[in-house]
């Protein structure tokens, strides 16, 4: 045996696929974050690759991944080309990002990430691992930065696993990223900041709110967002939670609430049920390298943390 801890080269010669290229700074995840991040480093003089999975395979979303998309969008999806030139058309920063030198792959999910240490003493150098719909391959990095952003916390209630019952981050993706949104009459779980927004902007797109529904005695979000959606006549029915989504084969009909005080049930006709209660953020990569993680209720679950 040679080297540190019984690594013998010879063991592993030839076994670790090759990178098919080297950048200087690899972005996972072409948000706001990660596209600002990637126009300053290829500012900078490095050679920059900015990958984003969206657009997510039609296949996957029906899966639920990564998003809670509930079923609740059209065949457009099905439409590679034209939901690309909506992803563009909807994130304007990556024109900016292009013209700055950064290299843009689009419907392109990272699987992993590796760096050296115990057990990985045989990688040729930093390595992530990248695939679309078709193949899977390796890229070489020095540094790696990591914007995936948050998904929807969910949770469950009869009827929840009926097509029509979503998350507002997926809810968010099908209007605005991908205009392949099927529903037309909603019901928004929560009353934080977060199925606030989602009901304002949802009205702005022309969509009906039936309600939001808070299992809390009290609205928990701001004050002006909370004017704004009643005075468009949105109730935001409080002390009552989610007890039965109904339905068919087309999927959501209604949404049976109970008000916790006294037991009432209420029946609200709608198509789509949006949970909006909250974020978690997205660290399974964070994870797989190794990051000091710790749980941070005010994000929403697990976080990246210094180690220092």
């Amino acid at each position: 045996m040679t080297g540190a801890r019984g690594f013998d080269p010879k063991a592993v010669a030839g076994k670790v696929p090759a990178p098919e290229r080297r950048v200087d700074i690899l972005v996972i995840g072409a948000g706001p974050a990660g596209v600002a991040a990637a126009i300053e480093a290829a500012g900078g003089g490095a050679s920059v690759l900015l990958v984003d999975e969206n657009p997510v395979d039609p296949g996957l979303m029906g899966l639920d991944a990564p998003l809670f998309y509930g079923g609740r969008y059209t065949h457009a999806v099905r439409a590679k080309a034209r939901m690309l030139e909506q992803v563009v058309a909807s994130r304007p920063a990556l024109e900016q990002a292009f013209e700055a030198g950064v290299e843009i792959e689009l419907g392109v999910c990272c699987w992993g990430a590796f760096v050296g240490g115990y057990g990985l003493a045989s990688l040729p150098g930093p390595l992530a691992g990248l695939a679309d719909e078709t193949r899977s391959w390796m890229v070489g990095f020095e540094r790696l930065i990591v914007a995936t952003g948050a998904r929807d916390v969910a949770f469950a209630f009869k009827g929840w696993d009926r097509a029509g019952v979503m998350g507002a981050r997926a809810f968010h993706a099908l209007v605005d990223t991908y205009g392949a949104f099927a529903g037309a009459r909603l019901v928004i779980l929560g009353s934080g900041d977060l199925a606030l927004r989602t009901a304002l902007f949802a009205l702005a797109r022309g969509l009906e709110v039936a309600a939001l529904v808070e299992v809390e005695a009290a609205v928990r979000g701001s004050a002006d967002p909370t004017r704004e959606i009643q005075a468009a006549g949105v109730d935001i029915l409080v002390g009552y939670a989610p007890v039965l989504a109904r339905g068919g084969v087309e999927g959501v009909e209604g949404l049976t609430v109970r008000r916790l005080a006294d037991g009432v049930e209420r029946e609200i006709t709608c198509d789509t049920v949006v949970e909006a209660i909250g974020l978690t953020p997205v660290v399974e990569l964070l994870d797989v390298l190794g990051a000091a993680l710790a749980m941070r209720p005010c994000l929403g679950g697990y976080a990246p943390v210094s180690r220092d």
